[in-house]
């Protein structure tokens, strides 16, 4: 045991828990029961691990009053990430008859929500689906484009815009419930977090895959993936300034 302990930062929880099944088999109960309650303390600091890694990542952004089903003013970290599925379905049927029926076209981000105290953190494991270290809360709909006239020119490409008349160009829908900012000044907050998010001025989402976070994961996907040009790509992060608040926070 007294290796193990030394090399505790080298092995991962499964290789302990590997150990006690093979030692088992081999008729070494005491040892596997030994090595079994060490892969216990492992799972528990490697959890512990993630989630401190995970508050540091988005704890920068500070923490939002959130009201969330039967959670009234619960305060959360938010991270957000994108939801190459989700926007990969909304291009294609845009791109094959959407655009000519009047459809818009949106980009689909998910709003993830961190306990940021012990209270909200019991509240949201005893309110809601609520699993490991953070909720899958809802899901952030950004406008793309407006319907496009069938009888427009594509020769040279096309460009993302908005439909000046229609200033609907962001919601907000809940999976398990929709969430409501507590206040205007958490939504105002909330607000220059996507901002930040589209401009670079913040990260969200990073990993060691993708260290770029969200906003690398987007440009990769409409930029390299589906040829959208980096000036229309800016096009999009102008969008994300016209979102208004008054419909995302509770009075």
């Amino acid at each position: 045991m007294r290796y193990l302990k030394r090399f505790n930062e080298e092995l991962k929880p499964q290789t302990y828990k590997n150990a006690a099944a093979a030692l088992n088999r081999l008729g070494h109960a005491k040892r596997a029961a030994e090595i079994g309650e060490w892969a216990e303390t492992a799972m528990q600091k490697e959890e512990e691990r993630k989630r401190k890694a995970l508050i540091d990542s988005c704890s920068k952004n500070g923490i939002f009053a959130i009201d969330i089903g039967r959670i009234k003013g619960g305060k959360f970290y938010v991270w957000l990430d994108f939801e190459e599925n989700n926007s990969a379905e909304n291009w294609d049927y845009w791109m094959r008859e959407g655009r000519f029926e009047g459809y818009d076209l949106w980009m689909s981000l998910s709003i993830v929500l961190v306990p940021a105290d012990q209270e909200t953190f019991e509240m949201a494991v005893n309110n809601l689906d609520f699993y490991g270290m953070n909720y899958w809360a809802s899901e952030l709909q950004i406008k793309m484009s407006r319907a496009i006239d069938q009888d427009s020119h594509y020769g040279d490409g096309w460009e993302l815009e908005l439909n000046d008349k229609d200033k609907r160009v962001f919601y907000i829908e809940g999976n398990e419930y929709t969430i409501k900012f507590s206040g205007r000044a958490d939504a105002m907050k909330f607000r220059k977090f996507v901002i930040d998010v589209f401009e670079g001025n913040t990260e969200t989402g990073e990993t060691p895959e993708n260290p770029g976070g969200v906003k690398e994961k987007i440009i990769d996907f409409y930029c390299n993936k589906k040829g959208v040009s980096m000036e229309e790509f800016e096009n999009i992060v102008d969008s994300t300034k016209k979102i208004t608040v008054n419909s995302i926070y509770q009075d």
